[in-house]
């Protein structure tokens, strides 16, 4: 179908003797040229560089496949790392009623031997005062650890469920498929990026296929004019006279037509 039209665009063209209007009536072929060039040019091109190809293939495969453990990594990790500081502040909150509590207890002893305080070794009533806080402290220890340690827990449980659940994804993939037409296309236009031999016969290529088509329409318009043009010229000016005549004799027909009527 696309050489009939190539054929039909070629024979329609006609030699008047004003290049822009030949070169007008040729751009609808030298179109053509460019998208039959690049279509046809891709897939000889991923033929005659299948090895480099499947050598950048694998590279490729890799690629994707690690993108799609990034995308599940990213899935779950404002998640685990959300519970994760939650778990840790709830540790750090503990940890510090419990250094407040040996603080007050440190105190308390220092008291009652005498190297601290008052610097009298006795159970007088600042000692009593130190023990008091430290038992306090030792009160709001132990409900802040029942509390915490609970919450704790259960975040923790939390905390392995979604990481059973992003391991079981990772186990589950599988490497991608890049023998399609598509990926081999990629593969090509990053070995040019690479590689300048390549993109180099990349365009020699595209170059070769656009000349090959364009090749008869630049043959047809710095042709001079022919026999095939003067006939051409005759016919349609002969087919415009009977046109001519065919509606004058018509015309005629009508008018009597009416005027009998």
């Amino acid at each position: 179908m696309i050489f009939n039209l190539d054929r039909y665009i070629i024979l329609s063209m006609r030699k008047n003797g004003v290049w822009y209007k030949e070169l007008f009536q040729a751009a609808p072929r030298i179109f053509l040229a460019l998208i039959i060039a690049l279509v046809i040019s891709k897939p000889l091109e991923t033929k005659i560089f299948e090895k480099e190809i499947n050598n950048e293939l694998v590279l490729l495969k890799q690629e994707v496949f690690e993108e799609q453990e990034i995308r599940i990594q990213n899935r779950y990790a404002p998640r685990l790392d959300s519970i994760q500081q939650y778990i840790t502040k709830l540790k750090n909150e503990v940890r510090a009623k419990e250094n407040r509590r040996n603080e007050l207890v440190l105190i308390a002893q220092k008291e009652a031997d005498g190297t601290g305080g008052s610097g009298k070794a006795n159970a007088g009533p600042i000692y009593k005062i130190k023990e008091t806080e430290a038992i306090r402290a030792q009160h709001e220890l132990a409900i802040i650890e029942k509390t915490n340690l609970k919450s704790i827990d259960k975040l923790q449980l939390k905390l392995e469920i979604l990481q059973k659940e992003k391991s079981e994804l990772l186990n589950k993939l599988k490497e991608p498929n890049v023998a399609g037409i598509s990926f081999q296309l990629t593969a090509l236009s990053r070995l040019g990026d690479k590689y300048n031999t390549i993109r180099i016969a990349d365009w020699f290529i595209i170059l070769l296929f656009m000349a090959l088509e364009l090749a008869p329409i630049f043959t047809k318009l710095i042709a001079q004019r022919g026999p095939y043009d003067n006939l051409l010229q005759i016919h349609e000016h002969h087919f415009d006279n009977f046109r001519k005549e065919k509606i004058i004799v018509s015309n005629i027909a009508l008018e009597k037509t009416l005027a009998n009527a």
